[in-house]
């Protein structure tokens, strides 16, 4: 039984922190959340709010085909070997318990994200029907409300299932915004902080953490802000994507647009290492290709979009700066992203960097691109030609070796088989292009002018941090055990995934169950 007298301290106040706010409230603990920015939910925030969750028990259904085997199989099928199996079978054992916990505790309820396959489910264990879920609209206090971070992409109050389905019940979208009604990342932080300040817990905003409590070698609290808060600690700062100095010294490859808010600068990174921590999966990150609008901010900072899935737009194709596709542009946008990696060690140089979006007049004005929506002028960002060379010669592509690349596309697109990269052959695929209210994801380039928009190396948030045990306990660097008093979850810790993306959720399902099992365990003393 909780100790009714514990104290934890959070740091960080996105899905990770929440859930470990929300887990050690419920378990009886004092709760402090102390959050750097003055706004709350962190990249969660910004985000959808999806989970994977394996044998989650919400399949619409009710067919109950997925299994923890299944999961596992699939799980070391994606890592390639590169995870944590420990921590693999501790998050299939675990999810579908913290979902369920979640719905008793809080005003959270889930249900199927449908339409969303496992990235590759194809893969032994993958399965078609997916394992991801979202949450309902859920009704947030007025003064809470206020402390989330707005969304930057401008998203109306409606599920993912709402929006996929084409939902515009206008009056309805009017209620939600009247009473406070909302979904995805923001509400599913609403419907946990909700939990969190019910049982009596503290949410503090503008107040950074700078250095652990050490005591015997065990963590006893955090200086913040000036102050000294006593108790055990919760590290779930989010990643270090907008540092540059982290990210030169760990990350595999360039990484030039951080999708990640302003404040994840590897803050609760730098306190675990001071307190002995171990480290693990530093090299990766969840990768996605971005595009930059110029002078968009977002908190204060530089606001990259996250090309999601305008990759799979019929009369659409990908190039690197020679002017040649390299990848099955609407393959999953982890995979896509770290495609453009690659190095060539003859030229000396990363000839995807940077790459380029390509599409025709249809394209253009039949579906939306970033910001850009079909029936807006032309921004001065966006070029624009009435032929493959010309537009070559913009963007400083060799023009032939477009031209040659766009003809060859095109008869692929015409016969619908892409010999080249598969593009449309995968579940996935076809489901991106359903989204994106396309018929297929392949079609040829043919009506004018053409148009080009540039792709960056970019990440939703790093995926290496302070390497835990099962319980979200901080592991030591010297293998001795775990460092007593001290926990991690979320992009703060090394994700048990290693390099791998199962699917859509896969970065907040582990931050939400290893930040559950942290509370929970912190709670306990």
């Amino acid at each position: 039984m909780a100790n009714p007298r514990q104290r934890v301290i959070v740091l960080g106040s996105g899905a990770a922190g929440m859930a470990a706010a929300a887990a050690a409230a419920t378990g009886g603990a004092h709760v402090t959340v102390l959050e750097s920015a003055h706004l709350l939910g962190g990249t969660t925030a910004w985000s959808g709010g999806g989970i994977w969750i394996p044998v989650n028990g919400k399949a619409e259904n009710g067919t109950g085909s997925d299994s923890p085997d299944e999961a596992l199989r699939y799980l070391h099928t994606v890592s390639i070997g590169d995870s944590d199996p420990d921590l693999l079978e501790a998050y299939v054992r675990e999810g579908a318990r913290v979902v369920s916990a979640i719905e008793v505790e809080t005003p959270l309820r889930w249900h199927q994200i449908v339409g969303y396959p496992d990235y590759h489910a194809e893969l032994d264990g993958g399965q078609l029907d997916g394992r991801s879920l979202e949450i309902d609209p859920v009704q947030v206090a007025p003064e809470l409300l206020s402390r989330l971070l707005p969304n930057p992409y401008g998203k109306l109050p409606v599920t993912m299932n709402e929006d996929n389905a084409g939902f515009s019940d206008s009056a309805e979208i009017a209620r939600r915004q009247r009473l406070g009604v909302i979904p995805r990342g923001r509400g599913l932080i609403g419907g946990l902080a909700s939990c969190v300040l019910e049982r009596g817990g503290e949410i503090r905003t503008g107040v950074r953490a700078s250095r652990l409590l050490v005591s015997n070698q065990v963590v006893v609290g955090v200086e913040a802000g000036g102050a000294r808060f006593e108790g055990q600690v919760v590290i779930a700062t989010g990643g270090f994507e907008r540092d540059a100095a982290l990210v030169r010294s760990f990350l595999r490859g360039p990484m030039l647009a951080p999708g990640g808010v302003p404040n994840n600068v590897g803050d609760g990174l730098r306190m675990g290492m001071t307190a002995g921590a171990a480290l693990a999966n530093m090299s990766e990150a969840w990768w996605c290709p971005a595009m930059e609008v110029p002078g968009e901010t977002a908190a204060g900072a530089p606001f990259y979009r996250m090309l999601f899935s305008e990759r799979a737009l019929p009369g659409l194709l990908v190039v690197d700066s020679r002017g040649r596709r390299f990848a099955n542009e609407a393959a999953n946008y982890n995979d896509f992203g770290r495609s453009l990696h690659e190095f060539d060690p003859a030229r000396y140089e990363y000839p995807r960097v940077p790459s380029w979006i390509v599409f025709d007049a249809l394209c253009r004005h039949q579906h939306q691109i970033g910001p850009l929506t079909g029936d807006e002028p032309d921004p001065p960002w966006l070029a624009r030609a009435n032929t493959i060379e010309d537009l070559a010669a913009r963007i400083g592509v060799p023009p032939p070796t477009l031209y040659e690349t766009v003809e060859r596309f095109n008869r692929l697109a015409t016969a619908g088989v892409d010999d080249d990269f598969g593009r449309g052959a995968y579940a996935w695929d076809r489901a991106t292009a359903r989204r994106a209210k396309a018929a297929a994801t392949l079609r040829p380039l043919t009506e004018p002018a053409f148009y080009a928009v540039k792709v960056l190396p970019g990440c939703l948030g790093t995926k290496g941090g302070l390497k835990i045990d099962a319980g979200g306990r901080v592991v030591r660097a010297d293998g001795s055990g775990v460092i007593p008093g001290l926990f991690a979850a979320g992009n703060a810790a090394a994700n048990p995934f290693g390099h791998a993306y199962p699917g859509a959720g896969g970065t907040i399902g582990p931050a939400l169950v290893f930040g559950w099992c942290a509370g929970e365990t912190a709670a306990l003393g």
